[in-house]
């Protein structure tokens, strides 16, 4: 015979539990799972990964998976679920991406405003690898010519110092000059100081008296805390972080980032042929002038996800 007596010790004699949410589905769940951050609940139907939004409350979106589909898990610390099927015998793994819609009113930017893909880039200008993608940023526009518009957006840490980096480039912004002020700051020998900042102010020929009125302005420091909020909302943790058409690309290599480019132009370029097909049959509109939006150096700062 065989015993085994095991001892518990317990600080707590008894235990509660209660209902924290009950979620009315239109069909059979079969499993579910939990994204890392806890904003996505995935319940497996048959057929369907219905995507329920914590946040709103709702079920936001169906992945269609296999009819036999049983088992449902959420890979740690990434955006991928596996989907085992029992009958085929085999496991599906899907990429679940969240789309972010960023506020680009007054934020600096280069290339077409009305550009088909958007690369959004958040950044700070005390690290070290958002200056060395810079070259890649301009390579990319160079390839894709007039079909991509980056965006800069601020995301520094929680110093004085790089704040006021931050809101020096928006400073500059207001006087046309963001990216060659961008490119001065990035160019500073470290550490980061105020004097040197207004050295490279100088240096770029920014109406100092304007600058320095605009540095601590109200407007200045809103667009900077825009921005910190947005990427904290959009789960931003290191820089350079990166955002084609509102989806976070988290591999950093050039050739990810021309793929993924390169399908957001697609997708964007079938969209508008079936809109052109909708369009199809109605009387001529009128021959409006084409917007050309702004090209060139409208405004920009950033590069892509990088812990090199």
């Amino acid at each position: 015979m065989f015993c085994l007596f095991v001892w518990i010790c317990s600080a707590a004699a008894e235990m509660e539990h209660r209902t924290v949410k009950s979620i009315e589905l239109p069909t059979t769940p079969l499993d579910v799972a939990v994204s890392p951050n806890e904003k996505w609940y995935y319940i497996l139907t048959p057929g369907n990964v219905l995507v329920y939004s914590v946040e709103t409350e709702k079920v936001v979106h169906a992945v269609p998976v296999g009819k036999w589909a049983s088992k449902l898990t959420h890979a740690p610390e990434s955006n991928l679920l596996l989907v085992a099927d029992s009958k085929e015998n085999k496991v599906q793994v899907i990429q679940i991406d969240a789309i972010y819609d960023f506020s680009t009113e007054n934020s600096p930017y280069v290339g077409p405003a009305d550009a088909p893909v958007e690369i959004v880039i958040f950044n700070h200008y005390q690290c070290p690898y958002c200056s060395r993608l810079d070259p890649k940023i301009e390579e990319l526009m160079e390839l894709f010519e007039n079909g991509i518009k980056v965006v800069y957006k601020a995301f520094p840490p929680y110093n004085e110092v790089s704040r006021k980096a931050s809101a020096a480039a928006v400073a500059a912004h207001w006087q046309g000059k963001f990216w060659e002020m961008h490119h001065a700051m990035h160019e500073i020998e470290r550490p980061l100081e105020l004097e040197k900042i207004m050295k490279a102010a100088e240096g770029v020929g920014l109406d100092m008296e304007k600058f320095k009125a605009d540095l601590d302005a109200p407007e200045t420091m809103a667009l900077v805390q825009k921005d910190i909020e947005e990427g904290l909302a959009a789960e931003v943790d290191a820089v350079p972080c990166f955002f084609i058409n509102g989806i976070h690309l988290e591999n950093k290599n050039l050739n990810e980032i021309y793929q993924r480019i390169g399908e957001a132009m697609q997708k964007a370029s079938a969209g508008k042929t079936d809109s052109d097909k909708d369009d199809s049959g109605k009387g001529e509109s009128g021959k409006g002038e084409s917007g050309k939006g702004e090209s060139g150096k409208g405004e920009s700062d950033k590069a892509p996800n990088a812990s090199e």
